[in-house]
């Protein structure tokens, strides 16, 4: 019985001081009004109606504000300053200040000193500084040439790092990344590449399953499965490293040419794709195979070289 009262204390304890850590929403404004609700007191607030709660300040233009669930439906103009460092404006606006969430619906922005999300609604958590949204999405860096949409993204407002999900797209004015899956760092500009994705470029299409692309610096480096496209033939791999302002890949790993129209397979352990001069070199262990419906024929070397002849439109190998 001794343990029993002294576990029923602990629990009221508990209780009572969970009670006094969540901090009570304040308001203010013009007018307002109090109404019964199902069975529920509500104040209606309007005309320059703001709350604070924690490190937030919310503008809108009337609300409802129910005291006992310590939470809020705001409407019309709704602004969220968190910290100056960030804000956030929608239609309206569902707050939980014992849970500390925000439900922003209709026409929802997310704005800090480098980034603006649009967003058909937005959940954010300020316990947990994050922002999330599961209806489509469109990501800007301020000054910079792309943007990035998603079915699903998050965005950590601690560590400034952007999680895409989903039919996700970044698109430049040079080259577009199509994947299932991103994760955008807005400090480095550096773009993690997880799940299929294709790096579509003026003149080829890379297609790998993870790695990494440096906005900033355009380059990348790939790996899992990797094929380039070109015009003439197909560039198979196992990693790269590409530089997407040179039109250059650097490979290795069981690195392979096809080239249907000559009929032709080269195969190597390293090997360089330029695909502005749409040419080729393979080397170490290197063997190429030429084979139509009479016979196949192996050539063994130190390097090939695959070239395309722009003025002949003729595809030939050399070797060295």
């Amino acid at each position: 019985m001794r343990v029993l009262s002294i576990i029923l204390c602990f629990c009221i304890f508990i209780s009572s001081y969970s009670q006094s850590k969540t901090k009570k929403i304040n308001f203010s404004s013009k007018q307002s009004k109090g109404i019964t609700k199902k069975d529920k007191s509500v104040l209606i607030l309007w005309n320059q109606v703001v709350f604070k709660h924690n490190n937030s300040v919310m503008y809108c233009d009337s609300a409802t504000y129910d005291r006992g669930n310590n939470s809020f439906i705001a409407y019309s103009n709704i602004k969220i300053v968190e910290n100056d460092s960030m804000k956030l404006y929608g239609d309206s606006l569902h707050y939980f200040g014992n849970e500390e969430k925000a439900f922003l619906y209709g026409n929802v922005k997310l704005i800090t000193n480098q980034i603006l999300l649009n967003a058909n609604s937005l959940i954010y958590d300020q316990n947990n500084n994050y922002a999330y949204y599961d209806d489509g999405g469109i990501i800007k860096h301020h000054g910079k040439n792309y943007t990035i949409n998603s079915k699903v993204g998050r965005f950590n407002s601690i560590n400034k790092v952007l999680f895409f999900k989903k039919n996700v797209r970044l698109e430049h004015i040079d080259y577009q990344i199509f994947s299932d899956t991103l994760v955008y760092h807005t400090e480095t500009e550096k773009t993690n590449i997880i799940g299929d994705t294709k790096i579509k470029s003026r003149n080829s299409t890379i297609s790998c399953s993870k790695g990494w692309f440096d906005n900033n610096n355009q380059t990348s480096s790939l790996k899992g499965n990797i094929v380039i496209d070109s015009k003439n033939y197909q560039f198979y791999a196992d990693s790269i490293f590409y530089q997407e302002q040179k039109g250059e890949a650097f490979a290795k790993g069981e690195v392979k040419i096809i080239d249907d129209s000559s009929q032709t397979v080269i195969i190597g352990q390293y090997g360089y794709h330029n695909e502005n001069k749409d040419s080729a070199r393979i080397w170490e262990h290197a063997i190429m195979t030429q084979y139509d419906s009479i016979d196949t024929i192996h050539v063994y070397a130190d390097q090939f070289i695959h070239v395309h002849d722009s003025t002949s439109k003729k595809r030939f190998v050399s070797k060295m």
